[in-house]
């Protein structure tokens, strides 16, 4: 039910998208492991796991998306965003909104 509300509030088309990540914590300079749910040119909605202290709105993160399935993302393709919502979720995990700082159209099509 979340999701339908928050759906509602989009201002971008938001694409399905299962694919892995990871998650650069600015503020603990570690890396996390996640799948994306959704992304669109502006953000993504990521299931993150691995957090003992969970990441908090306005939280600085940087994130890179392994859009050909090859299991590594190299840090060149980090983007910088902020945490915009974040939901518990289930073992650990976290279901974290992170909005980018800018658009990047093409890469959602690779």
């Amino acid at each position: 039910m979340l999701e339908l509300k928050d759906q509602d509030r989009r201002a971008e088309v938001r694409v399905p998208l299962r694919c892995g990540c990871k998650v650069l914590d600015r503020s603990r300079g570690r890396y996390f492991a996640a799948l994306t749910r959704d992304v669109s040119e502006h953000g993504a909605l990521l299931d993150v796991a691995g957090l003992s202290r969970g990441m908090r709105e306005g939280d600085a993160v940087e994130v890179a998306i392994d859009w050909r399935g090859r299991r590594l993302v190299a840090s060149a393709s980090l983007r910088s965003g902020r945490v915009v919502r974040v939901d518990d979720g289930v073992g650990g995990r976290q279901v974290v909104a992170v909005r980018f700082e800018r658009a990047e159209p093409a890469r959602m099509a690779a």
